[in-house]
């Protein structure tokens, strides 16, 4: 009896064990998406097909164009380095192009200088940008006491940028209801100024990313320059919000249909040099929307036939919380998220460590 119930424990105990490996395997597949992993992607099997995009607009440059943003005739760039995209002989990623491999556009507000200065100090510092052929701006409007500042010389965001050298600001109030018009005039910038990208990133500044990971799974999944590309967190069948509790409200007058088209969540898209063109020369015949992510994403996006690439298995958010946090406490090391909306509880710093660490024990690769 003795012997039949140890070997009922012994069978007990390898079920037990087996589903515990079942499980972590399944966790390691949910968070971490096998697609994503580093220096596997450079497959024809695993590229998306190129598609021709449907309505090509010819667009030329002008004095005109470059001084209007939609009702804004008398537009104009208070902070603006032309330049910025202008790869130097420092760049140590060779791969025999001139291109600038991806140009990274992130919304951020005047008084969000911590968020701002944690990009910088971690996973877009300046010397992951220069391995992986990157640059990196801060698009910025005006604070509501602009006219209040003595002289320009005492404007904080301009004694910031004195400093790093990576805010485009424009000349209008930096508000909610004013996002169109920074995402309208980052792509104004990119047309005019970043041409030779071969990826524009939009993000919003607290949101983490893997360039690594992004480097490996855009050359793999897209090739050199990408055309019709539009990549994000997809929204799909969004209702429009009507409630004057909500506070992203329309009103029939500014939108008259019921549902949005299907738009990009405005944490994070991911376009092609064409898309990007295409989008901002459609915008000059459209009429104003207030909320960029739908404006732009969605109703442009929809006119131009460009269909979206939907990353939501590879961008990790709110609803993620609980995985981002049991990965950042397992003594174990496992694959980093590729992008993670650090919106909550500020983790970036944490993520950037665990993943440096990740590269270094795992990889045998330094990333700082």
């Amino acid at each position: 009896m003795l012997k039949s119930l140890l070997i009922k424990l012994r069978l007990l105990s390898s079920f037990i064990i087996f589903v515990l490996i079942i499980f972590y395997f399944l966790i390691n597949i949910r968070f971490f998406d096998h697609d994503n992993r580093i220096g596997h992607l450079d497959d024809d099997k695993t590229r998306r097909p190129r598609i021709k995009s449907k309505s090509k607009r010819i667009f030329q440059k002008s004095l005109d164009d470059f001084q209007t943003l939609f009702n804004i005739t008398d537009f104009r760039f208070i902070i603006n380095d032309s330049n910025h995209c202008t790869l130097s002989s420092s760049s140590t990623f060779n791969r025999d192009q001139p291109e600038l491999f991806m140009i990274i556009f992130v919304h951020s507000a005047v008084e969000n200088y911590q968020k701002r200065r944690m990009i910088r100090e971690t996973w877009a510092n300046r010397k992951q940008l220069t391995i992986y052929r990157s640059r990196l701006v801060f698009m910025i409007g005006l604070p509501e006491n602009y006219s209040q500042y003595p002289h320009p010389d005492s404007d904080p965001i301009k004694i910031e940028n004195d400093r790093f050298g990576d805010i485009i600001q424009g000349n209008f109030i930096d508000s909610y209801h004013n996002l169109t018009y920074k995402h309208i005039m980052a792509f104004k910038w990119i047309v005019y100024h970043c041409s030779n990208a071969e990826f524009i990133l939009k993000i919003d500044d607290d949101v983490f990313v893997d360039l690594n990971q992004l480097f490996y799974h855009l050359l793999g999944k897209f090739g050199d320059r990408p055309s019709n590309l539009l990549a994000c967190f997809l929204v799909q069948q969004p209702k429009v919000a009507r409630s004057y509790r909500n506070k992203w409200r329309v009103s029939f007058k500014e939108y008259s249909n019921y549902y949005y088209p299907n738009y990009c969540s405005g944490w994070i898209s991911i376009m092609s040099f064409d898309v990007v063109q295409d989008l901002y020369t459609l915008h000059r015949n459209r009429s104003f929307l207030w909320i960029d992510d739908v404006f732009v994403t969605g109703i442009l996006a929809e006119e131009l036939a460009i269909k979206h690439y939907d990353l939501n298995k590879m961008i990790y958010g709110e609803e993620n919380e609980f995985l981002i946090e049991s990965w950042l406490q397992q003594d174990s090391l496992s694959i980093p998220p590729m992008f993670y909306l650090d919106h909550q509880k500020p983790r970036i710093k944490k993520i950037w460590t665990k993943t440096k660490q990740y590269y270094r024990v795992i990889l045998n690769f330094t990333i700082d």
